[in-house]
């Protein structure tokens, strides 16, 4: 992970936090896969998602 065992303990401890790079490295490291880390969308939502579509282009 390139971290030392001191930053690995205040971690663990809560008193940092990884930042996004870090916390992607260990879900490969893991074998996870990243895009899991993101929040599920529902089809409900998606479905009431309006884009308006412009009639004419200047």
């Amino acid at each position: 992970m390139g971290v030392s065992k001191q930053t690995i303990y205040n971690w663990e401890s809560g008193l940092t936090t990884p930042d996004l790079n870090q916390v992607i490295r260990m879900y490969i490291v893991c074998g996870l896969n990243p895009k899991s880390l993101l929040p599920k969308r529902k089809k409900a939502v998606m479905m009431n998602l309006v884009i308006p579509i412009p009639t004419s282009i200047k």
